[in-house]
């Protein structure tokens, strides 16, 4: 019966109550009562003037405002609608008909049934299960956004510093006198041998891009000069990193493995 006064009243240009008439604790008869539908009324005495051109209307509002106008809402239905149920149940009931209309479904009076949909919250725990997957979207959109633009700039930095560790490893070598270049080319052949793997490495020294264009070499190197030579100074990545404007490169590192997680 609820079903039933609910459709009649939101569809068409008539409306009606129902009252139990009981005897004892059984319904013995119901008596009906049927009305115009106030809300059609109301809307027609108003010459159906759109929210949009109200002043009371929020500017945010206007788009929702146009689309029920649309429907054939009409004042002063229109602004009680807007100023008394979140935006979100409005806008969740227009999609609801819209989806109803693209199935065909005939509702003579979309605005009554618009009004009464709202007003009762016919689809609220839909409308809100659907905001809630589409915050959950947005979270995830904003998580990834955010691990992409950590990857980004994690990767950069990275770069930047194998470019600097080159750069210093090459400045470094070429300062030193002959007999002293000689002598570390000597020290620094024994320690990449005495590594894991490092009898197959072939350390030459030809010129100076050998130190770093070999990546095993250039990574040997980097963990030889600093503790062998105390003159060779070498910036951490963190530090290089704060030269370049990244204050806390380390949290960015956790914070990007978290997100990958």
């Amino acid at each position: 019966m609820e079903i039933s006064k609910r459709e009649i009243n939101a569809k068409t240009d008539i409306a009606f109550e129902y009252v139990p008439i009981k005897k004892g604790r059984k319904v013995d008869a119901i008596r009906f009562v049927i009305s115009r539908n106030k809300h059609k009324e109301d809307a027609e005495e108003t010459g159906g003037q759109p929210v949009s051109d109200a002043s009371s209307v929020p500017e945010d509002q206007k788009e929702l405002a146009q689309r029920l106008a649309g429907y054939g809402m009409k004042e002063p239905i229109l602004t009680a609608c807007l100023r008394d149920h979140p935006p979100e149940i409005v806008a969740g009931t227009l999609a609801e008909l819209d989806r109803r209309k693209a199935r065909g479904e005939k509702i003579d009076n979309k605005a009554g049934w618009l009004w009464e949909a709202i007003r009762h919250g016919w689809f609220a725990d839909s409308i809100e299960e659907e905001a809630r997957r589409e915050r959950l979207k947005q979270k995830h959109a904003r998580r990834e956004a955010r691990r992409e633009t950590l990857e980004t700039a994690i990767k950069k930095i990275k770069a930047d510093y194998r470019d600097y560790t080159k750069t210093a490893i090459a400045q470094y070598i070429e300062m030193l006198a002959p007999e002293d270049r000689e002598a570390l080319e000597t020290a620094f052949r024994k320690f990449v041998e005495d590594q894991p793997g490092g009898g197959f490495a072939e350390v030459r020294f030809d010129n100076v891009a050998e130190w770093y264009t070999n990546p095993y070499i250039r990574v040997a190197a980097l963990q030889y000069l600093p503790k062998n030579r105390e003159d060779f100074l070498l910036l951490s990545v963190a530090d290089f990193a704060k030269q370049q404007g990244i204050r806390d490169f380390e949290g960015m590192e956790r914070e990007f493995k978290e997100l990958e997680g």
